[in-house]
């Protein structure tokens, strides 16, 4: 059963990676548990379209901690937009009263 799902989810994922491989100009780059899942669907799928000498892929043992980077960099991302957000509010609440 979960080889079942993993073979869809790899199914779909190769579908919107395909055009992508297919313009050599391209860098794709896969993070997240799931690229540890889909890993032999990967390599199967990038070996076919591209040298192995022009792909890199992390090794397995690196990805917690790529993935924790990633979620470090995204909740700041976040978290700076939304301060951002508080502060053009009040900017323009105060430009508000100033004209009244």
């Amino acid at each position: 059963m979960v080889a079942e799902v993993i073979s869809a989810r790899a199914q779909h994922l190769m579908t919107q990676l395909l055009p992508l491989l297919q313009g050599q100009q391209s860098f794709v780059m896969l993070t997240g548990g799931g690229s540890l899942l889909l890993s032999r669907h990967l390599r199967r799928l990038v070996s076919t379209r591209r040298s192995l000498q022009n792909v890199l892929f992390v090794p397995d043992e690196f990805a917690p901690v790529l993935n924790a980077i990633g979620g470090y960099v995204l909740a700041q991302a976040s978290a700076q937009r939304m301060g951002e957000r508080q502060g053009e509010g009040s900017a323009d609440a105060q430009m508000r009263k100033l004209r009244e």
